[in-house]
Parts: structure tokens; C-alpha cells; sequence
């Protein structure tokens, strides 16, 4: 992660390594509206817009339309 060349942007660190947790990756993609019936019949809510009650609307809650 971050910059191998000597240019480096002011968001760019240097090169280092960092771990990445395990997680999962489908075979087939989600469209947002597959996304969006999933949320209906269920109710989701994401970790953003949980965490946005929270943190006093800190984190912009992500809308389908």
C-alpha cells in the first residue's frame, strides 16, 4: 500500500505492507437493485447508516433509487 515512485501525492504515504482481514467475494455481482429488494423485504440497514445514528450523522447513509 501507498507510493513506490518518488512523486508523491499529500494523500499518498510511503509503500509499506498491511494485512487485510479475511473476507468473502461472491461469484455473481449484486446490481442496486437486487440490492435495493433485499433491503425492502428485510428491513437492512448498512454499518454507515447504523453508525450514523450513533455518531450524530457522521457518515452518509447510502440511498437507491
Amino acid at each position: 500500500m501507498g507510493e513506490r515512485t518518488g512523486t508523491q501525492e499529500k494523500q499518498q504515504s510511503p509503500m509499506r505492507t498491511v494485512d487485510v482481514c479475511p473476507f468473502q467475494l461472491s461469484a455473481n455481482e449484486v446490481t442496486t437493485g437486487q440490492f435495493q429488494l433485499f433491503v425492502d423485504d428485510t428491513s437492512y440497514r448498512t454499518e454507515a447508516e447504523t453508525n450514523a445514528d450513533r455518531e450524530q450523522g457522521r457518515h452518509k447513509a447510502v440511498h437507491f433509487g
